[in-house]
């Protein structure tokens, strides 16, 4: 997943992208920003083991990515969900 992930940023250049991880709880892995570079470094230091609590917070994960898009100007807002489940 973590190569499709940076396959697709790659297209992404000048856009805000972000990274909330979740399993049990949701949590903000990175703020959106432009810088792809540092989201990439995030993505590939992303690991299972920083969520201790087990589940499947998908509606906490979701209502996080919400909550951070409502103040972008932006018409095009997009939410990616990926999930092993």
């Amino acid at each position: 997943a973590k190569l499709s992930i940076l396959d697709l940023m790659d297209g992404l250049e000048g856009n805000e992208i972000g990274l909330i991880l979740f399993a049990g709880e949701a949590f903000v892995q990175f703020p959106l920003t432009t810088d792809v570079q540092s989201a990439k470094t995030f993505i590939n230091a992303a690991s299972s083991a920083a969520i201790t609590r087990q589940g499947t917070a998908i509606e906490d994960a979701l209502q996080l990515a919400i909550v951070a898009l409502e103040p972008r100007e932006s018409a095009d807002r997009f939410i990616i969900l990926l999930s092993d489940g």
